[in-house]
């Protein structure tokens, strides 16, 4: 018929299945689970809510809010001894006999791990205001000691050995203190410091490691070594002057280079006493701060002459008269020659030599003196003795020639100090419209100019010098003419 409804037909659409139903059943189920683990809480809080004393529960007499400050606050303990933990006791909060919940504070400790002062402080909460401190103390014990005594901490030298130089020695210091902590001394002190004695010289030096930290205490000391510097070589002043007393040579220079002082850093013994003139032998054993023994000879030479006065006995000789020279053998004069240097001149035991000079180029005589002593085969000299004498003053040799417009040249053939006379009066006097003009000085040429054309002028010339301050000269040379163009 017509109600009849028609046959069910299956599509395959409809035969895939439906997983939205099945992913809101399984968030059905996780509900179901959450709901009973929040009764089962539930349940269990209010058990323990039962369990409780009664005096244990918030009075709701309390006043709202509650003045921590107006409350009693007690410690499990007052005081413990350093274990290397932290300590926290336990902390009782009670308002006019009544124990507070602890809904009403908190709990803060500080420097509780340390021996001292331990803090707790009972701070406000939401249902409170004010605040408490109490303090409880932390006593010292072997542990303590074995962990933060710098006497008791392990120190290791970078060097422990050195060798002197003169400047500081600062061997690098590591520090380990006995609960592991490595102490820093080399980053400005941050938790310990090192001071350094007697690093300088050789021998026994020390560093002495401080706190620079409140954690830490006490202090410990360390040795280490400076030996001497060993000296290889040196030097001695090994030319000494006689002087009829014991001399003794000092070190002058050494290797590795120091300035040393005798007595302190080295002594000096000989085989004989250094008195008279010879060659001796030393021994320099260094002491304090360096090391070694070296064996060095010297000499004692004769003194240097001394003159005494040098005259002029004619225009070409002169005698030189010295000081006489203790232990002396004799003496070796030298004269001076142009081209050639100085020459022996003449060897002789006397204190006084005549000499000539030698040339007539020379004005004077430049000579040196030498004391020797012979001994042991051997002869030793002394230092030269040097100066000049003076002859008397010669008449000099020189030529006058034309040098252009109103200039003329004097030309000398001598050497030495010259006064140079021209006139235009062959008798050197000066009359009406004459003149006489002068020049000095240690000349070989004299250049004169701005004299008039065709004008004839007279010259002459005459030697000097100067001997200990006083004026010697000599004759005039003979007139000489010149015309001017």
């Amino acid at each position: 018929g017509i109600g009849k409804p028609p046959p069910r037909r299956i599509s395959a659409i409809r035969a895939i299945p439906n997983y939205d139903n099945e992913v809101g059943v399984m968030e059905k189920t996780l509900f179901a689970h959450k709901a009973a683990l929040f009764v089962a809480a539930a349940i269990a809080l209010v058990l323990s809510l039962a369990s409780m004393p009664a005096q244990a529960q918030a009075d709701p007499s309390f006043p709202e809010p509650l003045d921590l400050s107006k409350t009693t606050v007690t410690l499990s303990q007052k005081s413990y001894d350093y274990d290397g933990t932290y300590h926290r006791p336990e902390v009782t909060v009670t308002y006019n006999g009544e124990l507070v919940s602890e809904d009403y504070y908190g709990v803060r400790y500080s420097n509780n791990k340390l021996p001292g002062t331990a803090t707790v402080s009972v701070y406000n909460t939401w249902k409170s205001t004010g605040r408490q401190d109490i303090t409880f103390k932390i006593n010292e014990s072997k542990l303590y000691h074995d962990e933060y005594d710098f006497a008791n901490c392990t120190v290791k030298l970078s060097q422990s050995t050195y060798t002197y130089s003169g400047v500081p020695c600062r061997p690098r210091v590591t520090v380990v203190m006995g609960n592991g902590d490595r102490i820093g001394t080399e980053d400005g002190g941050r938790l310990g410091f090192a001071s350094y004695k007697n690093n300088v010289d050789a021998g026994t030096a020390s560093v002495t490691i401080e706190s620079a930290h409140p954690y830490y205490f006490g202090s410990k000391t360390v040795t280490f070594k400076i030996n001497p510097q060993p000296i290889k070589q040196c030097t001695i002043n090994d030319l000494m002057i006689c002087t009829g007393k014991k001399q003794i040579p000092s070190v002058i220079k050494t290797t590795p280079r120091y300035e040393l002082k005798k007595g302190r850093d080295y002594d000096i013994s000989t085989s004989r006493t250094p008195k008279d003139v010879g060659t001796y032998q030393a021994t320099i054993t260094f002491k304090g701060n360096f090391s070694g023994k070296i064996k060095k000879t010297f000499k004692i030479l004769p003194a240097k002459p001394v003159t005494k006065k040098a005259k002029a006995l004619s225009t070409t000789k002169v005698k030189v008269t010295w000081k006489k020279v203790k232990g002396a053998t004799g003496y070796k004069v030298y004269r001076y020659v142009f081209g050639k240097g100085y020459k022996l001149y003449k060897t002789t035991k006397s204190t006084s030599c005549i000499m000539e000079r030698p040339d007539k180029i020379y004005q004077y005589v430049d000579y040196r003196i030498i004391a020797y002593t012979k001994k042991g085969g051997k002869t030793y000299t002394s230092e030269p003795c040097e100066g000049e004498a003076y002859p008397k003053p010669s008449r000099p040799t020189f030529s006058v020639k034309k040098a252009g417009w109103g200039a003329f040249d004097v030309r000398f053939k001598t050497f030495g100090w010259h006064q140079v006379q021209v006139s235009s009066n062959k008798n050197f006097h000066k009359g009406y419209g004459e003149y006489v003009k002068s020049w000095k000085g240690r000349m070989e040429k004299l250049s004169l100019h701005g004299f008039d054309t065709e004008e004839k002028v007279y010259v002459r010339a005459r030697m000097y010098y100067r001997n200990n301050g006083k004026l010697i000269v000599g004759p005039w040379s003979a007139t000489k003419s010149c015309t001017v163009y």
